[in-house]
Parts: C-alpha cells; structure tokens; sequence
C-alpha cells in the first residue's frame, strides 16, 4: 500500500501534464478554429477529410515515415561506427571519448558547480 502511496504523486504528475493536453488536443481536433474566432464544433469531419484523401495527409505521413526510417538508420551507424573507433586501441581515443562524452556531461556539473554556491 505505501508503495501506491509514493507512485500517487508521480501518477498524478502524469495525468495532468501528459493526459490533460492529449484530452485537450482530441477535444481541439474536433473543431474547426482558425485561431481568430472562437472554435466552430464540427465533430469528425476533421478526420474524415484527413482520410479521404483532402489534403496532404497521405504525403506528410509518407515523407514523416521515410525521414524517420532514415534518421533511425543514419543515427544507429553513426553510434555503432563512433563505438568501434572509441573502442579501439589508438593514441588519442581517450580524448575523443571525453570530447565525445562532454555535451552529455558538462550540464550536469555546471548544475553542480551552481547548485555549491547557493
């Protein structure tokens, strides 16, 4: 039961800030609103002329699916590829590394440094 009692927060958290603005978009989409007037209800025509073919729909989802397959592609070679240099036996690679590594690390001890001085 305690268990349930600490994850409360954290659930409530989760509602509010990620369930409210999905509910609220739904809501949203189901309107007509140019965002000069006030929002005209017009139900699900909205996604009946998103799937029958009025509008760019089909092409948006097409070019969406073929940068993200790509990026997807590009990103995992790219790691791989960085990942096999870094482990390899050379001089310099430890500097590279801690180059490599640096934008992910210096954040955290920048916050660190700032959060000492309070």
């Amino acid at each position: 039961m305690a268990a349930y009692l600490f994850l409360s927060p954290w659930v409530i958290g989760l509602l509010i800030f990620v369930g409210g603005p999905i509910v609220a978009i739904f809501i949203l989409s189901l309107t007509k609103w140019d965002l000069l007037g006030s929002p005209t209800w017009i139900g699900l025509r909205n996604y009946i002329n998103m799937f029958q073919g009025k509008g760019d729909f089909w092409l948006v989802f097409a070019n969406t699916l073929i940068y993200t397959v790509i990026g997807v592609l590009v990103s995992v070679v790219w790691a791989l590829f960085t990942a096999l240099l870094l482990n390899q036996k050379v001089p310099g690679t430890g500097l590279a590394g801690a180059l490599f590594f640096a934008p992910a690390v210096v954040p955290y001890i920048a916050t660190a440094f700032a959060l000492q001085l309070i």
